[in-house]
């Protein structure tokens, strides 16, 4: 059986010059001093910013933990970055496209998105992983009991730091997982969609299925060691976002 090098590059591949201005633009807009935060959140440019049509809600897409891809990287000491989940954004938008941001760019615009609108949708959003640690090796691997409780932290820093108006909560897992604190909502029938929802503060943290691979319209592929729950698929259109954060 080989064993890895130790001196391969620590991400899928080396990042183009483009997915590399796309990761700096992002470090700068990381917040500062983010307790229990390991891996950065990648901020979307236009993060809480107005629009045409009047102030835009302040998303969040908050998906479970990252896993490892090589089968030897703990044996060879290999430590992810905290820059992999800006990577893994910045490769979605210029490289190749991966199944699990696809989907998520597919719960927001209720189809499969232009070039240019995933662009848009990327920089408008928040992405992060609850989980702050490598949960292990391959996409069956899952978290910890003390990994989901040392996510609470990193959870409840971001959510400080960055004033979402809603947190789209990726896979049931995940749901129930998140920190106590928060008051049960009604939950928001969107068609046949039931979508509970629970607020922390001023924000509203919405339960959505992971939109799976059955959906037609979605591509394959899979992020490189990404987790985000399971589940059949189901979309959310962004212009619905304005009244998933209504209480009511």
């Amino acid at each position: 059986m080989s064993v890895i090098p130790p001196n391969l590059p620590w991400q899928p591949d080396e990042p183009s010059p483009a997915c590399a201005r796309i990761m700096q633009s992002y470090l700068t807009r990381v917040p500062p001093q983010l307790a229990g935060v390991y891996f950065h959140p990648a901020v979307g440019a236009n993060y809480g910013q107005s629009t045409s049509d009047g102030p835009s809600p302040k998303v969040w897409l908050l998906g479970a933990s990252h896993y490892e891809w090589e089968p030897h990287a703990a044996q060879c000491g290999i430590q992810r970055p905290p820059t992999l989940t800006c990577w893994n954004i910045a490769a979605q938008m210029t490289s190749s496209t991966i199944r699990f941001y696809t989907n998520l760019e597919c719960t927001l615009l209720g189809r499969m998105p232009t070039p240019a609108e995933r662009e848009e949708i990327w920089a408008s959003v928040v992405f992060s992983n609850f989980v702050q640690q490598i949960v292990g090796y391959g996409p069956t691997a899952r978290p910890t009991p003390h990994m989901w409780a040392t996510g609470h932290t990193a959870f409840r820093s971001i959510l400080e730091a960055l004033q979402p108006d809603v947190v789209l909560v990726c896979g049931f897992e995940l749901w129930e997982h998140l920190p106590e604190g928060y008051t049960a909502l009604p939950a928001m029938h969107d068609g046949t969609i039931a979508l509970q929802r629970r607020e922390y503060g001023h924000t509203i943290a919405c339960r959505l299925r992971h939109p799976s691979s059955q959906s037609g319209v979605l591509q394959s592929g899979v992020a490189p060691g990404h987790h985000a729950g399971h589940g059949s698929a189901r979309f959310l259109p962004y212009s619905s976002i304005t009244s998933v954060v209504s209480p009511g």
